[in-house]
């Protein structure tokens, strides 16, 4: 008990005299309580008032150091979670122009639809433009001949091109006189003729035409069920 008590009053500037004997040692402190006791009234006081000058203490923040990281890592991991939006999907293609029906002879209506006729036409599939004109003598003369290959060949297309009507088409293919009649296979010319000669018309046709696609032409073969 004594040598934490001399300690202090040590600290406190008081002197702390050694005394061999027990009643010598308990009347000195008594005398010099009241002095401890002011001391400690004053140290307190001075810490009250200018709280800056207590000592801190060491804080050991390793443990929240490593709950931050284990936070961020936890957002982290949450974030690689999170599902991932799909990306909208692709409008659907639009639909393909379905390949027109030979056996008769088809009006070109404008260059789009003249356009969309040759992309849908097949590969090795003969296209005859015949460019002709109402006002025209020998346009008319050669028309039933042409609509009579268009009736005996249905896999090749015959497109009739009205020349009053038509006036970018006619510029596009370098059209200048009536009737003029122009062979295509995949869009590109395979040759041209003028004038209503029908027996050279003809003969150009059949030359080019190929043959019939035989799944194009063949009919649907009927059958009995069985049972």
């Amino acid at each position: 008990f004594l040598r934490p008590l001399q300690l202090a009053m040590r600290f406190l500037g008081h002197e702390w005299v050694e005394e061999e004997s027990p009643e010598e040692e308990r009347a000195a402190l008594l005398r010099n309580l009241p002095a401890l006791r002011g001391g400690v009234s004053k140290l307190l006081a001075k810490y009250a008032t200018n709280t800056s000058q207590i000592p801190k203490l060491a804080v050991d923040d390793s443990d929240d150091d490593d709950g931050d990281d284990d936070d961020d890592d936890d957002g982290k991991t949450a974030a690689k979670a999170a599902p991932k939006v799909a990306p909208p999907p692709p409008p659907p293609p639009k639909p393909r122009t379905p390949a027109p029906k030979g056996g008769k002879v088809i009006a070109v209506t404008s260059g789009k639809h003249l356009d969309e006729v040759l992309s849908a036409a097949g590969r090795e599939q003969l296209v005859v433009l015949d460019f002709t004109a109402t006002w025209c003598g020998p346009c008319q003369q050669i028309a039933p001949i042409f609509a009579r290959l268009a009736g005996e060949l249905p896999h090749v297309l015959f497109l009739k091109v009205d020349a009053d009507s038509h006036g970018p088409i006619l510029k596009q293919y370098g059209v200048k006189a009536f009737p003029t009649f122009v062979l295509l296979k995949r869009k590109s010319e395979l040759s041209r003729m003028q004038g209503a000669d029908a027996g050279a018309l003809e003969s150009a046709v059949r030359a080019n035409a190929g043959k019939p696609d035989p799944w194009s032409t063949a009919k649907k073969a009927t059958g009995r069920t069985l049972r």
